[in-house]
Formats: C-alpha cells, sequence, structure tokens
C-alpha cells in the first residue's frame, strides 16, 4: 500500500523527505490535492518508516544496467562492470615492510567514508538505491613471503574478478577491492559494477586512495550523489525543462526517420552447443594506445576542420563500419559523463551520472565531409539532449527483448580526466576489461598518462572475432594517420619523447650512483699509490704518478673527492682520509655494476670502456697508454658509437633531440636546413637522420677532422659535409647566407674555447625562429674525469671554465650562459637520469620578424583594411586601423592561403594569436609559431622538463592562467523571491569591493524577483599576485565557476568600470557551459594606455575613492588634465609617465604636479590627517591603492576576444573634465567588441554619481527590465 502511494504521489510531481524525524513534502502549485494530503496524514508513521533508509531512485542508465543482466533480454546475462590491476610503490609512499597491510587498509577506510555510494544497495522490485550505513566495504589484503606464491594468488583472484557478475539483492557491496602483497610487489585488485559510478568516480576512488597512501587526509564530497538527483528532479519540474523535453521529442521523431540502421558486423559463427543462459559469456580485449604527441596532432587536425576530437574518431569509425561491416552507414550509442555543475563539488561525487547519446556515421569517401557530419550530428544531439539516446534507441525497436538495439557502444572519457595523476598506483597494461549488457562491442577512448588509449572490448558470442580483428587494426590505422598530419610542436614531441625513452623507477639513479663510487674508490686507490696516505701538495701527486702534464686533471680528481668526504685538506697538502678500498675489490663492485646495467638494458660496451681506462688507468696517467687507441681501437668506431650511442643515456638524448628536429621538419614549407657541428662518430647523426626518413631535409654534416668526414659520406650519402670549427669565425665554407633552422650541437661545444662566444657565432647563422640543439655534460662526473678528460684539446678555455679547470659547464653555468634565450631542457628537474649529468637544450634563436615577412603581412592588411601600405609599422594595430572580427577572419584567410612560409597552424589557433597581439609584428609570431604569449597545454611528463628562463616560444593552444584566487566571495545581497527568476550578478571594480552598487543595491529589492548577488574579493585571495596579463582570465573563469555551482540556468551580469570587462568575459564562459547570461555594462571600458606617473594615479585614486585630489596634497585643474591627456592619446603613446606629461602639459599643471608630496606614502598621510579618516588607517590606504593600480594596469592591460553575448551598455550623459571623452571612447570600445549586438542607453549622471541618489532609482528599474524573465512557479 505505502508502495502504491509513493508512487502515485511521485507521478503527481509531490516529493517527500525526512528530517529530524519530521516528514516534509514539496508539490507544485495545485497538485496536493484534499485526497493527497488525507492520505499522507493518515499514513504518515508508514511514510516516515519507509524513508528511513532514504531511498531514491535509480537513473534511467542505472535501471538499464538492472535490468540487462538479467538472461531475459537478448544479449543480457551480464553486470556492466570495470575491472583493473595496479601496482602499488608503497616505499615511495613512506610505508614499511612491516606496515604494509595495514596502511593500506587505512587508505581504503578513508575513501570508503568519504563515499558513501560505495555503501549503496539497490531494491531490484521497486527500481530505488540507497547508502546502508552499516555495509561494510572492506579491503581483502592477502601477504605472501614468497613471491611466485604471491603472482600466483594474484592470477587466481584476477580470474576470480574479471568476469564476476554482481548480484544487487545479495547483501554485499557492489565492488571488490583487493590487495596482493608478494615479496617485491603490491598490486591492487578493483572490480566495479558500475551501478555504483561512473568512469570519472573511479579515477576519485583511485586518485583518493592514493592520496590516503601517501599520508593526505581525503575530504568528503560537499554534496551527495542522492542531493545532485534530487536537484536534477527539481529541475526537469520546471517549465523550461518541459519546454527543452517537447522541442527535443519533436526533433528525434523527426530525425529517427532519417537514421540508418544501427552499426552490426558479421555475427559470431554459430555454435554447436546450446549455450548455457546461467553462465556468464566471456569478453575479449583489443587494446592500442597513441603517444601524447600522435594525440595532439590528431585533435589540431580535428580543429582544423572545425571539429572536436570525438567527431574526427566517430568519422573514422564510420569509414571501418563501412568497409568491414554490411552497413554503408550506421547508427552508434555513445556515452558521455554529463556532471552538470548544479550542485557543490559534483566532480568529486561518487555515483553515476553517465547519459547517452545516438550518433549517425554517414558514408562516402570525403573524410572531412563526414568529420563535419558527425560534428554537426553530435552538436545537436547534445542541443535536443532532453531526450536521451536511450529513449531514441527504444524508439528504434519494436521489441528490445528480441534483439539488441545498439550493439555496437563508443565510450569517450579523454575529456572527463581532470585529475591529477596518481603518485602511487601504476595501471598494469593489458589487465583492464570492461563489459555492458546488451553491448556486444564497447569502443573505449580513454586517457593515459603519456597518451590516450583505444580498447575494444567485445562478447565472444557477439561479432565475429576474425572480422573484430581486422576492423580494429583498421581502425587504430586511421587515428594514426589521422594524427600524422596535424600541426607539428616541438616541445609537445620532446615532451612526447620524455614519455617514450626515459626509464622509470630509480634503477638508473643507484646505478650511476654506485657506479661514481666505484670508479673514486680506483682514483683513491691510484692516489695513495702516490703516497697520499700522508699530506701532499697537488703537483707532488701529479709528479709521482708520471702525470705531471695532467695535472690540472689530478686536481679535479682531488675535488671530487673532497666533496665526498675521501680526501682532505691539511696545512701541509691534501690526504687519503681512510685507506682506499683494494683494487681487486672495486674491479668485482664494478663487475657486478655491468650485471645490473644488463638488466635495465644499459648498453654494456660503454661500460666495458669504462672498465678498460680504469684497469688502464697508471698508462693514461704517464702517458705510456693513448686515450684514443681506447677509444678507437684499431681504428674502429665501435666503442666511440657505444659512449655517444649505444647507452641508455645517450639513447635517451638523442632521440629526444631527433624527436624535436623531426617536429620542425614537419613544420617547414621548403626543406629543412640542419647543421651538425663535431659530428665526429655520428652517435647522433644516426638517430636523427633514421627519424627524419622520408622528409625533404638539407643535412651539413660538419667535423675538424677529414676522417669522420670521409666515414659520415660513405655511411650516409644523403648528406653533405664540411669542414667547420666551433672556434673559427667563418661559418662553414661554401654557405651563401641562407641561415639553418636547426643547428645540432651533440657533445661538441665543450671543445669551444668560449662556449658563450661560440653560441653567438652560431646563433647569427641560424634562420629566424630557428632554433640550437644542444646535447652537453652538465655536472662534475668521475667517470670522465678517468676516460674522456685524457683527451688533448680540453684544456684551453677562456670562459668561466678556466676558473674551475672543467672542460663542462655545470647546469647552473649553461642557465648563465643561455639567460637570454628561450629554453626547454631535459632531462626534467628531479628525474632519475638527472644523476646521469648530461642535458638536452632546445634553445630558440631569433624570433624576429624578417622584413620581408612584415612587409608581406602589411601588404595583404593594407588590401584588407583599404590603408596606404606605407602607414603600418610593425606595431601597427588591427583594431584601432578600424579593422573588426569579420575583416580579421578574412584577413587570416588570405595569410595562411597566400605565405608560403605560413606554418601550416589550424585557423582557430592563428585568429587567436592574432586577437591576442593584433600587430602586423605579432601576425607575423602567429603565423610562424613563435607566439609568445602562449605556454603548452600538451601532455605533460610527470616531471616538468627543466625551463631555465622565463619565455616561452613553442606555439600552442590557449594560455595556461595563474592560479585562481583562493575564495570567490560570492554575497548573497538580495534574496529571491521566485525560484526559477534570473538573478542579478554585481561584478566588483578595480577597488576588489562593491562600494559604488551601495545604493543601487537597496532600490534593486523592490525591483527584483531573482534576488541580487554581489561577487567581491575576500581577504587573502591572492588576487595581487596574479599577473596583469592574466587578471581577467583568471577571475572569470573563477567567477563563472562560482555561478554555475549557484545553479540557475540564467544570469544577468552587471559591472561597473572594470567590473564590466569581467562581467563580459564571465557571460561567454557561463554561455559555453548552456546557462543563458544577459550584459548591462555600466561606465566601463579599456583604458587605451598605461598610466606610469605616480602623481597620476594617485590623482585617480582620490578620484576612484570619490575624495578630492586635494586631499593627497595634488591640487591640479581637472580640465587642464583633460587636456594634457588628451593631447598624450593624439601624440600616440600608450605609456603616460612624468615624462611624458612634463612634454604636453602647461605650465601651471607641471608646477602643481611637481608641488604635490614627494611620495606615495607622504601623500596618503596627506589624504588621511593625523587622525585617520572613517576609520581608514595608513597601511589600509596603501593596499586599497594597491589594489587600484593592480586593476588599472590589468584593465590597460586587458587584450581578449570580441564577445559573442548581446550586451546592454549604459553610458553617463556628464563627461568628467579630466577625461573629456570618456562616453564617446567608451561607446566605440563597446560597439567593436560586442559583435553579438549592442544597445546602448544614456543615464543621468558622470561616472561617479550614476548610481547615486536618485539616479540609482533609474538605474535599478532599467536593469529589472533588461533581465531576462524566467519561468516562474509558486514557492511552497
Amino acid at each position: 500500500m505505502i508502495d502504491h502511494l509513493h508512487r502515485r504521489l511521485t507521478a503527481a510531481g509531490i516529493e517527500l523527505w525526512r528530517d529530524s524525524g519530521r516528514l516534509h513534502y514539496r508539490a507544485p502549485h495545485g497538485a496536493l490535492t484534499d485526497e493527497f494530503r488525507a492520505a499522507i496524514l493518515a499514513n504518515r508513521d508508514a511514510l516516515l518508516a519507509d524513508l528511513s533508509r532514504e531511498s531514491f531512485p535509480l537513473t534511467e542508465i542505472q535501471a538499464g544496467y538492472l535490468v540487462g543482466r538479467t538472461a531475459a533480454y537478448a544479449d543480457g546475462g551480464v553486470g556492466c562492470q570495470g575491472y583493473h590491476q595496479f601496482d602499488l610503490d608503497l616505499t615511495a609512499a613512506g610505508v614499511s615492510a612491516a606496515d604494509r597491510a595495514s596502511a593500506v587498509r587505512a587508505a581504503w577506510g578513508q575513501v570508503v567514508d568519504a563515499h558513501p555510494m560505495l555503501r549503496m544497495r539497490i531494491d531490484p522490485d521497486r527500481f530505488e538505491q540507497w547508502v546502508d550505513a552499516t555495509l561494510d566495504v572492506p579491503l581483502e589484503v592477502t601477504e605472501y613471503p614468497d613471491q611466485a606464491a604471491a603472482d600466483q594468488a594474484g592470477a587466481q583472484l584476477g580470474d576470480r574478478l574479471v568476469w564476476h557478475v554482481y548480484d544487487p539483492s545479495e547483501d554485499r557491496p557492489l565492488l571488490d577491492a583487493a590487495v596482493v602483497l608478494g615479496e617485491n610487489t603490491a598490486v591492487l585488485h578493483l572490480s566495479v559494477d558500475l551501478l555504483v559510478t561512473d568512469y570519472v568516480g573511479i579515477r576519485t576512488i583511485l586518485d583518493d586512495f592514493d592520496r590516503a597512501l601517501g599520508g593526505g587526509a581525503v575530504r568528503r564530497p560537499a554534496a551527495t550523489f542522492r542531493e545532485y538527483l534530487q536537484a536534477d528532479r527539481r529541475h526537469r519540474a520546471t517549465c523550461e525543462y518541459r519546454a527543452l523535453r517537447r522541442s527535443a521529442e519533436e526533433y528525434w521523431s523527426r530525425r529517427i526517420l532519417e537514421m540508418p540502421a544501427p552499426l552490426r558486423f558479421p555475427p559470431a559463427p554459430t555454435q554447436d552447443a546450446v549455450p548455457d543462459r546461467h553462465i556468464s559469456p566471456s569478453y575479449s580485449r583489443r587494446s592500442q594506445r597513441l603517444s601524447s604527441g600522435e594525440w595532439e596532432r590528431l585533435c589540431a587536425n580535428a580543429a582544423e576542420l572545425e571539429a572536436t576530437p570525438v567527431a574526427l574518431i566517430l568519422a573514422e569509425l564510420g569509414a571501418v563500419a563501412a568497409a568491414h561491416s554490411p552497413n554503408a552507414a550506421a547508427t552508434v550509442m555513445m556515452t558521455r559523463v554529463d556532471r552538470r555543475p548544479i550542485v557543490a563539488d559534483v566532480e568529486r561525487i561518487v555515483g553515476d551520472f553517465t547519459s547517452t547519446l545516438v550518433v549517425s556515421l554517414p558514408s562516402g569517401n570525403d573524410r572531412d565531409a563526414a568529420v563535419r557530419a558527425v560534428r554537426d550530428d553530435v552538436f545537436a544531439g547534445l542541443e535536443y539532449a532532453a531526450f536521451s539516446g536511450m529513449e531514441v534507441a527504444r524508439r528504434l525497436a519494436d521489441d528490445a527483448r528480441t534483439e539488441t538495439v545498439m550493439p555496437v557502444v563508443v565510450t569517450y572519457t579523454v575529456d572527463a580526466a581532470g585529475s591529477r595523476a596518481p603518485r602511487y598506483l601504476t595501471p598494469r597494461a593489458g589487465t583492464g576489461r570492461s563489459r555492458t549488457p546488451q553491448v556486444l562491442l564497447d569502443i573505449q577512448i580513454t586517457p593515459l598518462p603519456d597518451g590516450v588509449a583505444i580498447d575494444w572490448d567485445s562478447r565472444d558470442d557477439g561479432f565475429d572475432p576474425d572480422v573484430l580483428d581486422a576492423a580494429f587494426i583498421d581502425f587504430v590505422a586511421r587515428l594514426r594517420r589521422a594524427a600524422e598530419t596535424g600541426e607539428p610542436d616541438v616541445e609537445t614531441a620532446l615532451a612526447a619523447a620524455h614519455a617514450r625513452l626515459a626509464p622509470t623507477g630509480r634503477a638508473v639513479a643507484e646505478l650511476a650512483a654506485d657506479s661514481e663510487q666505484t670508479v673514486r674508490q680506483i682514483v683513491a686507490w691510484h692516489l695513495a699509490r702516490a703516497g697520499m696516505d700522508r699530506p701532499l701538495p697537488v703537483e707532488e701527486v701529479a709528479r709521482r704518478l708520471g702525470a705531471a702534464r695532467h695535472t690540472p686533471l689530478v686536481r679535479r680528481w682531488i675535488d671530487e673527492l673532497t666533496a665526498t668526504g675521501m680526501v682532505a685538506h691539511g696545512d701541509h697538502g691534501i690526504y687519503l682520509t681512510a685507506p682506499p678500498v683494494p683494487l681487486d675489490e672495486s674491479f668485482e663492485q664494478w663487475r657486478h655494476i655491468r650485471r645490473r646495467a644488463a638488466d635495465i638494458d644499459y648498453g654494456d660496451r660503454q661500460l666495458a670502456y669504462v672498465e678498460d681506462c680504469l684497469r688502464s688507468l697508471e698508462g693514461l696517467l704517464n702517458g705510456s697508454v693513448d686515450p684514443l687507441a681506447l677509444l678507437f681501437p684499431d681504428g674502429e668506431f665501435d666503442v666511440a658509437r657505444a659512449a655517444y650511442d649505444d647507452n641508455l643515456v645517450a639513447r635517451y638524448l638523442n632521440g629526444l633531440c631527433a624527436a624535436g628536429i623531426r617536429a620542425a621538419a614537419e613544420s617547414a614549407r621548403s626543406p629543412l636546413r640542419i647543421l651538425e657541428v663535431g659530428g665526429g662518430v655520428g652517435g647522433t647523426t644516426r638517430t636523427v637522420l633514421a627519424e627524419l626518413a622520408g622528409y625533404h631535409v638539407d643535412y651539413l654534416f660538419t667535423d675538424v677532422s677529414r676522417f669522420f668526414l670521409d666515414a659520415a659520406a660513405r655511411q650516409w650519402p644523403q648528406i653533405r659535409t664540411a669542414m667547420f670549427d666551433v672556434n673559427d669565425d667563418a661559418g662553414p665554407p661554401g654557405e651563401t647566407g641562407e641561415g639553418f633552422d636547426v643547428i645540432l650541437c651533440a657533445n661538441v661545444l665543450h671543445n669551444a674555447r668560449d662556449i658563450p662566444a661560440a653560441l653567438d657565432r652560431l646563433r647569427r647563422l641560424l634562420r629566424p625562429g630557428g632554433a640550437l640543439a644542444i646535447i652537453d655534460s652538465t655536472a662534475p662526473s668521475a667517470a670522465l674525469m678517468a676516460t674522456m678528460e685524457f683527451k688533448d684539446g680540453l684544456e684551453d678555455s677562456r670562459d668561466v671554465r678556466a676558473e674551475s679547470g672543467s672542460p663542462f659547464l655545470l647546469l647552473p653555468q649553461w642557465r648563465e650562459v643561455l639567460a637570454g634565450d628561450a629554453v626547454i631542457a631535459y632531462p626534467p628537474t628531479g628525474h632519475a637520469l638527472e644523476t646521469a649529468g648530461q642535458h638536452l637544450f632546445w634553445v630558440a634563436g631569433n624570433t624576429s620578424p624578417s622584413p620581408d615577412a612584415l612587409r608581406q603581412v602589411a601588404q595583404i592588411w593594407s588590401e584588407v583594411l583599404d590603408v596606404p601600405v606605407d602607414q603600418l609599422r610593425p606595431d601597427s594595430d588591427f583594431v584601432e586601423l578600424g579593422g573588426d572580427s569579420l575583416l580579421l577572419a578574412r584577413c587570416v584567410g588570405r595569410l595562411r592561403r597566400e605565405l608560403d612560409w605560413a606554418e601550416p597552424s589550424a585557423w582557430d589557433r592563428v585568429y587567436r594569436r592574432i586577437v591576442a597581439d593584433p600587430t602586423v609584428a605579432g601576425c607575423v609570431a602567429a603565423l610562424t609559431g613563435r607566439f609568445a604569449g602562449e605556454t603548452p597545454n600538451a601532455d605533460r611528463p610527470d616531471t616538468e622538463p627543466a625551463r631555465l628562463n622565463a619565455p616561452q616560444w613553442v606555439a600552442v593552444a590557449e594560455p595556461t592562467p595563474a592560479a585562481a584566487p583562493a575564495d570567490v566571495r560570492l554575497i548573497e545581497l538580495v534574496a529571491p523571491t521566485v525560484s526559477s527568476a534570473t538573478p542579478i550578478v554585481l561584478v566588483h571594480d578595480g577597488s576588489g569591493g562593491l562600494g559604488p552598487y551601495r545604493e543601487l543595491i537597496g532600490e534593486l529589492a523592490a525591483h527584483v524577483d531573482g534576488g541580487v548577488y554581489g561577487i567581491e574579493r575576500s581577504p587573502g585571495d591572492g588576487y595581487l599576485d596574479i599577473p596583469v596579463e592574466q587578471l581577467f582570465t583568471v577571475l572569470q573563469r573563477s567567477y563563472a565557476r562560482s555561478l554555475l555551482n549557484l545553479g540557475p540556468s540564467s544570469f544577468h551580469l552587471v559591472g561597473f568600470c572594470m567590473g564590466g570587462l569581467i562581467a563580459a568575459g564571465t557571460a561567454t564562459l557561463l554561455e559555453s557551459h548552456g546557462v543563458t547570461a544577459a550584459v548591462t555594462v555600466i561606465s566601463s571600458y579599456r583604458i587605451p594606455f598605461r598610466l606610469a606617473d605616480e602623481v597620476l594615479t594617485d590623482y585617480a585614486f582620490a578620484k576612484a575613492l570619490g575624495w578630492h585630489p586635494a586631499d593627497f596634497g595634488i591640487v591640479v585643474d581637472d580640465d587642464q588634465v583633460g587636456q594634457t591627456l588628451t593631447a598624450i592619446r593624439a601624440a600616440g603613446h600608450r605609456t603616460i609617465d612624468a615624462t611624458v606629461v612634463a612634454d604636453h602639459a602647461p605650465e601651471g599643471l607641471t608646477d602643481a604636479l611637481r608641488a604635490a608630496p614627494p611620495t606615495v606614502a607622504d601623500r596618503v598621510r596627506s589624504a588621511l590627517g593625523t587622525d585617520g579618516r572613517d576609520g581608514i588607517t595608513d597601511d589600509v590606504l596603501l593596499g586599497m591603492r594597491e589594489t587600484f593600480v593592480h586593476s588599472v594596469a590589468a584593465v590597460a592591460a586587458w587584450r581578449q576576444p570580441v564577445m559573442l553575448t548581446p550586451a546592454t551598455f549604459l553610458r553617463q550623459e556628464k563627461p568628467m573634465s579630466y577625461l573629456p571623452s570618456l562616453g564617446e571612447d567608451m561607446s566605440a570600445f563597446w560597439r567593436s567588441h560586442c559583435v553579438g549586438g549592442l544597445g546602448v542607453i544614456d543615464v543621468a549622471g558622470d561616472h561617479f554619481t550614476c548610481l547615486t541618489g536618485e539616479n540609482a532609482q533609474n538605474v535599478a528599474q532599467l536593469l529589472a527590465e533588461l533581465t531576462p524573465l524566467g519561468c516562474e512557479r509558486e514557492v511552497r
């Protein structure tokens, strides 16, 4: 009976809930009839008891998962489940061997306590779910002293969990978590029924487990899954949603008639035996991956087609379907994570937020057209998502029990991966599995730390496995081809190469440390042979070793051993601090090092060479052994190539270098010109040329030895060779000054007598935009001191190395030498490979645009803007010359089409770059990929590459903003009276507060139904730490997030002064999230100059406060200030400092400004007097001034794309005497910025009085009229 009553109440839109033992209800107006009211009162206790477990309905997707697992449906009989294994690095997490079991249990306990849905239960009869707070969700931990036993137990556990079907009626969790501890391993097994949560929720569980393992606290989300669904139900009850729902149903009713049949591959061969429907079917996984570099290029290709990556992927799937299935065109289901910000902390909630979308895959051979068609289909599906993909699928089938409606599903979760990479959890390759009821093939595109995974999980009794094998190979090949022609990016290529080539773990660092120590022991043994058991001068030690000519090297040996405590300095010389390790014992250690090196494929030939040198150390010292004979035995290159190519560190650095050069070749419109300096045995050459196979390059290999040049010409006939010495001022012979795109210096610059001077000479050989690729040693190395440093020619340094005696620059010295360049350095800071003491430096060369490029761009500008070309300068501004967004779009098209030197960037990327710097020079930079305003957003290695200085030169995507303010103060100023009405949001001005709106707020209370909110600064929010160039971007993103969390589907953003600029950008972000945003700006615009005169700054500060400048001791005539500013702007000045003011101000104003108190502190004291003012102290006023100055600088630096959202500009009628043209300037600015439409309304008052007194009343009424109407619903 209670169930029946519940269903009737729910059908009528009446919601019941329990709170503090009392029954509450909410109902639409008129829904709560007398009959319902009597039934609720009569059954109050029973309803309270039923609500005590706080059950709530399953979502549409959860209900599908529940029903589909029954054998009554075609291709059912399975749950929707995901399984994976993860290696746990408990040592890195600081967990001792004895505490492993307790540590993982404690960490798991934190996760379970933070996420209630891990204790979720299902009522299959009522299609409801609830959280059972008493349910135990354990972590099963088993420990085995024997590693083989642990591996066997893990395999058995995996076999048990990978295809387990969870029964929701059982009194147990719908997931399993287990850790198997072996002697050397700790492996987490996680199996989750996706009734519990979606992909993002699983990521949250793993991230929190990782955080807890490291000792961090796991935070409970601010809202629950139940609260989210309640908010969603309330939204679905609104007039707005019901209107959307009707529109969506009408759209899909028409669209279904045009949709092709669902995608089906040929069926699996018929089995002789009748399948047992009580046995869970088996599944198979086909897996591949795209590297981060490939993924970036695929995304760039999609952007070139003005589409998303998923549209390109689906179009390629359509081509695969046409080739391998009976369908010429087909339809698939796509799942997506739909976490709308209708409650707080939605990204951290564990629960199933999956929604579905039906997408048609077009036929035909035109890939670009197919991509655009899929893009349009996806966008339309999202627009009409109120009618779900599940509902569309049901409409497509007469009877879903007899045949699976949508047997192929695409699961795309790349964009849903927003969490940090775990520190202590690493997914085990090949262990992942998933399955879904009534799905025969799940095509999954998921993020990886170093790229993207492509997985096809197929039901074995579904489609023909041979057909799926061929289709999968075709699909992966198509995606790889789609990633081949995208926009190249050197920085992305280096990051991807690092991820591919860099070893993981500490084995390399430990090997390097042990090998260095062994070399030191052998060196110490030789020093002891010279009598260093007692104090001796360095020169005497060298003489006794027969190494007088190598005294500088012996001195460096002493320094190296002193740094490690093996040598000490006394009054009478240097001496060993302990007896040396016996030589045979050290060489036994070296043999052990070589065995360990083999385990990680380090490269034994190089270690054998080091051992030969160590065994020959006495002869190397006294000159009886030629070091070159050890490096080139019998004149062969094998040993030298092992040192420069065939070892782990060299393979890594050479591979990085080759990847960067290949990326440069991909972007080159003409043959890439490469100069290799000091190529030697070609250790790096071999890797680079292999990477460049198939590319059109002009490769000049140089050295100081004809021996090496002849060998290179024989091995690589496609290259040119020439004699060239990096110490000579003249460039390579025969070069005509055309310059090089890349100059490669691998292990050669330490041979230069003066490295800074050599770099200057090489920079002059670069083309504009070219780069230096430098590999060199960057740290002291005992192994180098015992091998390579015996070669002649390393002791004639004339730079900073002359002081240290070292032939190599240390990393801090490289930083100084390259301080004026934009540099990317690998290996990253903190990476294990840093211990090897070698780095790659990718150094951007001359980035100033060439005169020819400037001239060609100016000619196109001249024709587009209809201005004489001789009036255009490198700093001419497109907008100031009369250009608008449409003209700029036309200009970008011509530039990309007509200039053959422009790199093949995506249209929108070039457009964004030029919007950010709309000058002729900025245009050249945007077209050549050397746009300094951008920083990378490509996939990064776990550790960031070392950056030697601030400039960023690689052209990638949007700027990465600084950190957002720690806290956004969103204040309810006027409470809403109608729940669905549009609220007004007042955005702070440059002071950071809401002071200008004081009188307006009171007036608004009588005019608005949706309430009034204010956004202002809060103490300690980091506002002043945000660079002025990024301030608007950072604030807008932060404020948009806060408003989205507030929940309304529409806002009216109002901004006065600087607040207008913030409101405009915030509205654009809200619109991109599907939220309607009206914008009204009041007396606001971008100041077209930077104010650098301190006295005038305080003059403006006083005006902004509503105080008189004379209070600050600034007694000036406002009209004279206005005349001066007008003259300065007419003269074209963009920075107004004291000198510029003096040049344009009348004599009286100059004298008055000089008469003001001399310092900021003096002027502040003058304004406050001895007793303060209105409770304001010196510190407070100085803080207010600091905020004002920062805000004004940000307004002057403001540069953002045009706004498509319509806006209204409330323009003050009265001009200000010191800015007489302010009104006209503001109008012109907003008309050019608001391409979506602008309405201008004049309001009484000037900049400072338009929101006060009677003016505030008028503005309040205007704002109420401009606020969009919501869909009103009575609040009960």
